[in-house]
């Protein structure tokens, strides 16, 4: 389906793009391609949100795949801070397993666009 996205995006048919990114995100095996890419394959897999979630079972995987929407409604981040170059602090957000599930669903759908 990324590359069908991908040809379309190219013609430049607007409708056909949101129709496939559409039928990607309600795809069953993108929402299990992104659970997977999120709790096996990130270097940041074992970081925890501010639910304190760091790992997940196969049957807690499979549920997150199973329940993941795309509702517009993100969890509070837990906001950390980490130190600068020039000895300052800065903020950095860590959303929940399940929003970083989210964002790497619509990534699936947008990045071949």
């Amino acid at each position: 389906m990324q590359t069908k996205l991908y040809q379309a995006s190219k013609r430049g048919s607007t409708v056909d793009v949101r129709k496939i990114q559409k039928m990607i995100i309600k795809s069953e095996a993108a929402k299990f391609k992104a659970v997977r890419t999120v709790t096996q394959d990130n270097r940041g897999k074992r970081t925890p949100g501010i639910d304190g979630i760091k790992f997940l079972n196969p049957k807690e995987r499979i549920s997150l795949a199973q329940r993941l929407t795309l509702d517009g409604k993100a969890k509070p981040t837990l906001e950390v801070s980490i130190p600068k170059g020039n000895g300052s602090y800065r903020k950095l957000g860590i959303p929940t397993i399940e929003d970083r599930a989210k964002q790497a669903l619509v990534r699936l759908a947008v990045e071949p666009a």
